[in-house]
């Protein structure tokens, strides 16, 4: 990002909320993410509610008084990262509004936050706490592909295709719902991502939907049918097929190769 910015203090932690469960109502004191990993959540910011559901990440901002309602009927499991500092340059805030904005939970946004959990708790090592909240900044918005990391070459139906198929991936969306939100037609949506994606849409769906299960796998402990329904499959077996063709293994044999590889 071409404005220096950075944050003068962030914190980090986790909960399990029981059924029920819920927080505030309070005034937001800092931009914060929160990983959603099990459970759901309804977030009413500023009188305005939002639903968020397990496998998402939630960017909320400061001087918003929001309320958290944790999901009824099973335990909602979350982490989160808080960072204050000064206002953020206008190409950070700018692409960010409106607020709350949530975008798949990835693997390397739980990781960083799994960091800072750690580094908060060993009371230490304040500045790298420091470092860790910025790049989660910069993680959110280069995940979100808005911004200043947003790809500037290329159509920009295919950008718009892609931002399309990020935020709808769970739902049954087809060629046609995406070509239409990209303003062309599918068949020329088509050519542009061969083109430009060296696939076309459909494929980069369903490749998109197998990398967010993946996430998934490594990251919560979500059962292999809720993943699948929570990123778009059809069917348990068909979450299998796709997982076996990507990496070789069936799913429960991915997450316990993740889940065992070391921190």
């Amino acid at each position: 990002m071409a404005e220096v910015w950075w944050p003068n203090h962030v914190v980090a932690g986790e909960v399990v909320y029981p059924p029920g469960g819920t927080w505030g109502p309070r005034i937001q004191p800092a931009y914060q993410i929160v990983l959603l990993h099990s459970g759901s959540l309804d977030l009413t910011s500023d009188g305005q509610t939002y639903r968020f559901a397990a496998g998402e990440t939630i960017l909320s901002a400061p001087n918003r008084t929001d309320f958290f309602q944790f999901a009824l009927d099973e335990q909602t499991h979350h982490s989160w990262i808080t960072i204050f500092g000064p206002p953020l340059p206008h190409a950070w805030s700018a692409p960010l509004e409106p607020l709350p904005k949530a975008i798949p939970l990835s693997q390397r946004m739980h990781a960083l936050v799994k960091e800072a959990i750690y580094w908060f708790h060993t009371k230490h090592m304040p500045q790298l706490m420091l470092s860790i909240g910025c790049h989660a900044l910069h993680l959110f918005l280069q995940e979100a592909n808005i911004g200043p990391h947003q790809r500037r070459d290329g159509h920009k139906a295919v950008y718009l295709a892609e931002q399309f198929i990020q935020r709808r991936y769970a739902e049954d969306i087809t060629l046609a719902d995406i070509s239409r939100n990209a303003l062309v037609s599918p068949e020329y949506l088509c050519r542009l991502f061969r083109k430009q994606v060296g696939c076309s849409p459909t494929a980069y769906l369903w490749q998109y939907r197998t990398l967010r299960a993946l996430d998934l796998l490594s990251g919560t402990g979500l059962s292999v049918a809720d993943i699948a329904a929570a990123c778009g499959f059809k069917t348990q077996f068909h979450l299998h097929r796709r997982v076996k063709a990507y990496t070789g293994l069936a799913p429960t044999e991915y997450r316990k190769t993740r889940q065992g590889a070391p921190n």
